[in-house]
């Protein structure tokens, strides 16, 4: 004998958005724009020195934000 059990649809988590969610995800955002641009600032010899090449720092500027 087999039963059967109806199965509810997986609900996934949403961010509820508020305002302290907004000004957190802007702070993100705006660390992220600030460390890419130091990062993009520092010659290939400070690079070297923290382990990274010049078309990693490429591909780090070429990420975008995600919505």
């Amino acid at each position: 004998m087999t039963t059967t059990t109806a199965q509810r649809p997986v609900r996934t988590a949403r961010p509820r958005l508020t305002a302290r969610g907004v000004l957190d995800f802007l702070a993100a955002a705006d660390a992220r724009h600030r460390a890419r641009k130091n990062l993009k600032e520092l010659d290939d010899h400070l690079l070297r020195d923290i382990g990274i090449t010049r078309a990693d720092v490429d591909a780090e500027l070429g990420r975008t934000v995600p919505w």
